[in-house]
């Protein structure tokens, strides 16, 4: 019940801010509205996060990955962990959960995130998981965009990028300095 005090409470803070930011364009209003109504419809159900990779392909001048350890989680653990978030799912959160793959570059880890998409895919209907991928996009290719794709409506793809071209390339750049904008342009 807290929680769900706290979250209304977001949402009337957030229509109030959306209120005063455009109060001279109704139009700007409304669609900001609807953008914070999917923003915050999306926090209810239950949410997996799956840190495949402690690595990444990039050196950014920013980034606090690879100060550690370099690890890819297991099949296994990953295996675990949907089972663990799925044995907590109700009825009422289908439609409303999500995995997101994470890290470092989630990408490294291609074994392990097809697996938890294709076994996840085969476990639970259509539409009843949104899938979320944080990546910096360097590691897309053709396969991996076509089993992405497969996944329709219910995947978003948070693409990191710094600006384009240059502006991008100054401080996303690969370990000997080259930048990385055109690979994901």
């Amino acid at each position: 019940e807290a929680e769900r005090a706290a979250m209304l409470e977001g949402i009337n803070f957030g229509r109030e801010m959306l209120g005063t930011l455009f109060q001279d364009n109704i139009a700007q209003r409304e669609s900001a509205l609807r953008v914070s109504r999917r923003t915050f419809a999306a926090q209810r159900g239950r949410h997996l996060r799956l840190i495949l990779s402690d690595s990444c392909t990039l050196a950014c001048t920013y980034c606090f990955v690879d100060q550690g350890p370099k690890r890819n989680m297991s099949t296994e653990i990953a295996d675990s962990a949907v089972q663990a978030w799925a044995d907590e799912l109700t009825a009422s959160d289908l439609g409303h959960s999500t995995i997101r793959f994470f890290g470092g570059e989630p990408l490294l880890n291609w074994p392990v995130m097809e697996h938890v998409i294709r076994s996840s895919s085969r476990r639970f209907p259509r539409g009843a998981v949104h899938w979320h991928l944080n990546t910096n996009g360097a590691l897309l290719n053709a396969e991996r965009v076509s089993l992405l794709r497969s996944l329709g409506d219910s995947l978003t793809v948070f693409l990191s990028c710094d600006g384009i071209g240059s502006a991008n390339d100054r401080e996303r750049v690969h370990r000997n300095g080259k930048g990385s904008f055109h690979e994901v342009q």
